[in-house]
C-alpha cells in the first residue's frame, strides 16, 4: 500500500506539472506583445484562457491518443483525485 502512495504522490506532481507546462504553451492570447500573456486573465471569467483542443492534440501525439482528456473538468477532476485516492492507500497499508 506504501507503494501506492507514493505513486499517487509522486505522480500526481508529475501530472500537475505536465498540465501546467501544457496550458502555458496553449495560452490564448488577450493581450498585446509587450504585456505578459497572464494578465489576459480576470479572475472568474466565463471563457477559457488556453486552448484545450491544441493541448489534447499535442499530448495525444507525443505520448498516445488516449492519454489526453478532451474534457477540462474531468482533466482537473483526475488532478485532484490522483494524489488523494494514493494516500488513501498509505494510509490504508498503516493499519
Amino acid at each position: 500500500f506504501h507503494m501506492l502512495g507514493v505513486a499517487g504522490v509522486f505522480g500526481g506532481s508529475l501530472f500537475s506539472a505536465m498540465h501546467g507546462s501544457l496550458v502555458s504553451s496553449s495560452l490564448i492570447r488577450e493581450t498585446t506583445e509587450n504585456v505578459s500573456a497572464n494578465l489576459g486573465y480576470r479572475f472568474g471569467q466565463d471563457e477559457e484562457t488556453y486552448n484545450i483542443v491544441a493541448a489534447h492534440g499535442y499530448f495525444g501525439r507525443l505520448i498516445f491518443q488516449y492519454a489526453s482528456f478532451n474534457n477540462s473538468r474531468s482533466l482537473h477532476f483526475f488532478l485532484a483525485v490522483w494524489p488523494v485516492v494514493g494516500i488513501w492507500f498509505t494510509a490504508l497499508g498503516i493499519f
